[in-house]
C-alpha cells in the first residue's frame, strides 16, 4: 500500500474547523480532535499555541461557564 500525507496545516484547518462548527452536545468528539491537533503540532514541532473562540469571552474576560472545547490552535508559520 502506498504512503499518503498531508500537510499538518491541512490537518489543523480541519480540526480548528470541527471545535468551531460542531454541535454544542460534542464536547467529548471536540475532546479527542483537540487532543489530535495538540499531538500532531507537538511531534512536528509546530505547536504555535491556541487560543478560545471569541463566543467564549466576555468582556475581555472567559465568560462564567465557558466551554474548554471552543478553542482555535496556531500552527508555526515557516
Amino acid at each position: 500500500m502506498a504512503r499518503k500525507t498531508i500537510e499538518v496545516s491541512v490537518m489543523v484547518d480541519w480540526g480548528n474547523a470541527f471545535l468551531r462548527d460542531s454541535e454544542d452536545d460534542m464536547t467529548g468528539m471536540r475532546q479527542g480532535v483537540a487532543a489530535m491537533v495538540e499531538r500532531a503540532l507537538f511531534e512536528t514541532h509546530n505547536y504555535a499555541g491556541f487560543s478560545y473562540l471569541q463566543t467564549e469571552w466576555e468582556d475581555g474576560a472567559l465568560r462564567e461557564g465557558y466551554d474548554d472545547t471552543r478553542r482555535i490552535y496556531f500552527i508555526k508559520r515557516r
